[in-house]
């Protein structure tokens, strides 16, 4: 009796949401429907809704949502969802007229084009209950782009956009020049193209229209070598107590030789994230933590010069490679480029100075040092590599 109870209530808690959902398309028609307790919280949310049968199929892979994730984090806005559809017009509808009322923000990816299966705008404006018009600017670019085009041809779709559809004009943060073809948006809902440059593209444009004031995403990363079922109940435990305020993940990892799960800490509070990370680390069992640098190149030229001033034997080699060679340097253009030899190679390459000359070579040698040999002189300074005459 209880297990057929619980499946009344799920399915009345659907009904509910769906009738929700219904009741708040039709009001946006003329009015924008306000956000679910979800969206006005202090932190924005997103979903991402990617369109397309050729994801679904596997015939491509999906890069958009990942991009997007990324960026609108970067942004502040917490995304909480990411759903992957067909190209089916009754789907999307209804996908979108569900989110929308839950998010402050709903992304779409793909279904914009001129062919058949391209129906993202007509079923956005289904979920609105809007019906398409031809956008007198998108018109024009449309024209502009494709030549005269009769209204009735299949380049013009790309100018039926719903009712109440915005365009949103980027800006090219390298150039700073205003983006050429807009964005367009209804409501809450942002309709991308599917082709990730162009999505990337306009997005990196756009980022203005998604940043939120004041909300920043602190993580931290924490590696361990132990099994994620000897921590696993330390992490429960430590989640438990800190509730919402951080978030908590564990991601093993089978192929490090150095670490066997990676623990990130997340939270919107700098002083909760750290004071998690404390927490974890006093947790966890002794000697299982160990120092992973995930990023060593942005940190090796103080990390070397550091080691060459310890007074460490190490650190004393370190130092000793620092010191400029004494090796020349000889330049010969051949064949209008120039190459550029050691005298070990010059051996190999030409022998004597007075053939290095007949090659073109530009009569100076010069050492890391900056001395120069004067033009004329032999071109190894005399010293003329071994084996050669």
């Amino acid at each position: 009796m209880l297990i057929v109870g619980l499946q009344q209530l799920s399915r009345a808690a659907v009904r509910a949401r769906r009738l929700a959902s219904h009741l708040c398309s039709a009001t946006m028609a003329t009015t924008d429907c306000p956000s679910s307790p979800v969206a006005n919280g202090d932190t924005p949310t997103a979903a991402i809704v990617i369109i397309g049968d050729e994801i679904l199929k596997g015939h491509t892979v999906d890069t958009n949502s990942a991009f997007l994730a990324r960026k609108l984090r970067k942004l502040g806005v917490s995304v909480q969802r990411i759903t992957v559809i067909p190209d089916v017009q009754e789907v999307i509808s209804k996908e979108v007229a569900l989110l929308s009322p839950q998010y402050t923000h709903v992304i779409t990816s793909g279904g914009i084009g001129p062919t058949h299966d391209d129906v993202t705008f007509e079923s956005i404006a289904k979920a609105f209950q809007e019906e398409l018009h031809p956008h007198p600017e998108l018109s024009r670019l449309v024209k502009e782009f494709f030549g005269t085009v009769d209204k009735d041809s299949a380049a013009m779709k790309l100018a039926m956009v719903p009712q109440s559809a915005k365009l949103n004009y980027g800006t090219d943060p390298q150039t700073g020049k205003v983006l050429r073809y807009p964005l367009v948006s209804v409501h809450n809902v942002y309709i991308f193209p599917g082709i990730p440059s162009l999505l990337e593209r306009a997005f990196n444009g756009l980022e203005h229209l998604f940043v939120s004031s004041g909300t920043t995403f602190h993580t931290r990363e924490v590696f361990v070598d132990a099994d994620e079922a000897e921590i696993a109940p330390v992490l429960t435990r430590l989640q438990g107590v800190w509730g919402r305020m951080v978030a908590l993940g564990s991601y093993p990892n089978w192929l490090s030789n150095y670490h066997r799960v990676r623990l990130v800490l997340d939270s919107n509070s700098t002083e909760e994230v750290e004071k998690a990370r404390a927490q974890l680390l006093d947790a966890l069992p002794e000697g299982s933590v160990v120092p992973l640098v995930t990023d060593p190149v942005s940190i090796a030229t103080a990390e070397v010069y550091s080691l060459s001033n310890n007074g460490s034997p190490l650190g004393d080699k370190v130092k000793s490679a620092f010191k400029p060679s004494r090796q020349r340097w000889i330049c010969i253009p051949l064949k209008n480029s120039v190459w550029v030899s050691t005298e070990a190679k010059t051996a190999q390459l030409c022998s004597i100075c007075s053939t290095l000359r007949l090659n073109g070579a530009n009569g100076e040698v010069s050492t890391r040092h900056n001395k120069k040999i004067r033009p004329g002189a032999d071109l190894c300074g005399g010293q003329h590599p071994s084996g050669a005459q």
